[in-house]
């Protein structure tokens, strides 16, 4: 079924806000007091680490990003009841189309950064959110501009809801203030924006002061943490797990 399709004469930006309003309203209705958010994009996930996740995060709402339709068929019928699908359709197959809610072929922003727009917007909570298939090890290297605009995207959200996100168990985004996480293994931090911070805990390589950190500095690369990492940071970092993949 079709939740809302657009007429080809409106102006873009008409379109855009049209599309925007009409999918606050429906994102709302998933929205509870916790609300549990997982965003499917179109790169391969593994079935088995697909429905693992899904249980474990246990969401209200599963945002299907265009070809990330592809992964419907893994997903319990459960899972299927509150998913909904966004997308321009360019990388959407026969099988699932039309989308819920279709965006223009033609336009300056990604699908991922009009949910995440279109998130912010609705002003509720989200109590976590999960990303799968936008980065993959395989992934073609002349579409690696993708994955820094989605790098940049979800930072922006972490930073506006002060959330944890998880990116396809390679990148944890950390808001700005005191975080931790526990993992084994070779870590890089990456700052998009100069910075202060510390590191301490159960890591090879500590900042006990306050060390300024300039824009994708490499001071950040290649730590290993064996067991409890604490991080403080004036502005948000993004960790990027270079051993073993992470789950929070």
């Amino acid at each position: 079924m079709i939740l809302f399709q657009l007429p080809c004469y409106l102006c873009k930006n008409d379109l855009k806000k049209t599309i925007m309003r009409k999918l606050k309203i429906h994102l709302i209705k998933y929205f509870t007091p916790k609300t549990r958010l997982i965003i499917l994009g179109p790169l391969i996930i593994s079935p088995q680490r697909l429905r693992k996740n899904v249980k474990f995060f246990d969401p209200t709402l599963i945002i299907l990003l265009d070809g990330g339709t592809c992964h419907l068929k893994h997903l319990l019928k459960k899972d299927q009841d509150i998913s909904i699908s966004i997308g321009d359709g360019d990388s959407t197959s026969e099988a699932y189309l039309p989308l819920d809610f279709t965006l223009p072929l033609k336009k300056n922003y990604s699908d991922l950064e009009f949910v995440v727009e279109a998130l912010l917007k609705t002003k509720n909570s989200i109590d976590s959110l999960s990303l799968m298939g936008l980065f993959s090890s395989e992934q073609r290297e002349e579409r690696l501009d993708h994955l820094l605009f989605n790098i940049g995207t979800i930072q922006n959200i972490s930073k506006k809801l002060s959330l944890k996100i998880l990116m396809d168990e390679r990148f944890l985004f950390l808001p700005a203030g005191k975080n931790n996480f526990e993992y084994q293994g070779l870590f890089s931090l990456i700052s998009l924006t100069s910075n202060k911070l510390k590191i301490s805990g159960k890591v090879d390589y500590c900042l006990k002061d306050w060390t300024k950190l300039k824009a994708l500095s490499s001071l950040g690369l290649s730590n290993i943490a064996r067991g409890k990492v604490i991080i403080k940071s004036i502005n948000p970092i993004v960790i990027y797990f270079a051993g073993t993949k992470f789950n929070l």
